[in-house]
């Protein structure tokens, strides 16, 4: 039998090396995912460590917004208390801590002397922005100047609108329109329900913390006894308050001044009466600013279109039979009506004797109601 010839080493060779190609292939492939996995891991960990980063640097522009927003919160207690801030109603106001900054304004009045307040602390040139909002409510520290302090009530007939708060010992009733617009109205009464009020203030009926109106006598008996007042005793002429340095003039003879129409009025000052006053025409002060103290009644005559830049104090009641303008503040220890054509009543600067100035920012403050983020 004849035997196959053994196959040529060449063939035999080719064999081995096919053989051995898969196992290099496998190792090659294995290489290439560990080098895909390592450089996965890398890049996870790299991408988890600039997020964290990132994470750190917004938690802190955060913490920084919320500090700033605190101290407005903190600017706001003592502007209560040593920067006449109730005095002058609550503007906003802005400022600075750290290189953030804080804006603080009023958001309502839950009580006389109690305000709810917004802060909010922002952090200035970055991306994202970082801003906290703060509110809380401060208690104390004073109330604000009223543009009405009664020491009874307030009768309304025809339309009637006020610029700013009202206080008034009494009730308000109101026949006609009324709109009070920048203040709120605390009467110890009853208020009519159909006054309007401007959004973000409101009315606040049965209030047992309204103030009494400082005492209108103590003011006059003060301006008389100042060493610049001086005594008049016709004031149906010429009224000149360049008399006296501080433009007091003093009528003091003992009769009241009826229908009353003052001629020619020169420079601007305070008149002082002891006694009751009835005006017919008022003419004669437009274009200065005349403050009327009035120990007794002031009644304001039909046809009078009673048009004043100045305050008014009155130890009596104020009864109106025409229209009724006053740019200023009214004190007055009775009441209030308005029984012509209605009245405008908008605050301005007091004058420098209203006994208020100097007591209305007394006290402690106490903060409540602190509502901030959770971080």
């Amino acid at each position: 039998m004849r035997m196959a010839p053994p196959p040529p080493l060449s063939h035999t060779r080719r064999k081995s090396q096919r053989k051995r190609h898969p196992r290099g292939t496998i190792i090659a492939f294995f290489l290439v995912i560990v080098a895909v996995v390592v450089t996965s891991l890398i890049t996870s960990m790299a991408i988890s460590s600039g997020t964290g980063a990132q994470a750190a640097g917004i938690t802190l522009k955060r913490d920084r917004a919320f500090y700033a927003a605190e101290s407005g919160i903190q600017h706001a207690t003592w502007k209560l208390r040593y920067d006449h801030w109730a005095l002058n109603n609550y503007p906003a106001f802005t400022g600075s801590v750290g290189g953030a900054s804080y804006s603080v304004s009023k958001l309502s009045s839950p009580g006389l002397s109690t305000i709810m307040i917004q802060s909010v602390g922002t952090v200035p040139g970055v991306t994202p922005p970082a801003s906290v909002t703060i509110t809380c409510t401060l208690s104390g520290g004073g109330y604000p100047l009223p543009t009405v302090a009664l020491g009874g009530n307030f009768s309304g007939g025809g339309g009637n609108h006020v610029t700013g708060n009202m206080y008034v010992k009494g009730s308000v009733s109101q026949n006609g329109n009324f709109t009070v617009v920048g203040g709120d109205i605390y009467a110890t009464g009853t208020v009519d329900s159909r006054i309007s009020l401007q959004e973000g203030y409101a009315a606040h009926p049965n209030s047992s913390d309204v103030p009494d109106p400082p005492s209108v006598a103590d003011l006059a008996a003060m301006l008389k006894a100042d060493p610049s007042a001086v005594s008049t005793e016709n004031v149906n002429n010429k009224m000149d308050f360049t008399q006296s340095s501080k433009g007091i003039l003093v009528y003091n003879t003992g009769d009241p001044i009826t229908n009353w129409k003052p001629s020619q009025v020169t420079g601007d000052g305070t008149l002082v009466v002891f006694g009751d006053v009835s005006i017919k025409d008022a003419s004669a002060f437009v274009g200065h600013n005349v403050n009327l103290v009035v120990l007794g009644n002031l009644t304001v005559m039909p046809g009078a279109q009673f048009n004043m830049t100045g305050s008014m104090y009155v130890s009596g009641n104020i009864t109106s039979q025409s229209q009724f303008s006053v740019n200023g503040v009214i004190l007055c220890n009775g009441s209030l009506s308005t029984q012509g054509q209605g009245s405008d009543m908008a605050m301005c600067a007091p004058p420098w004797f209203d006994p208020r100035l100097t007591t209305l920012d007394a006290g402690e403050v106490t903060i409540g109601n602190f509502l901030g983020p959770i971080f």
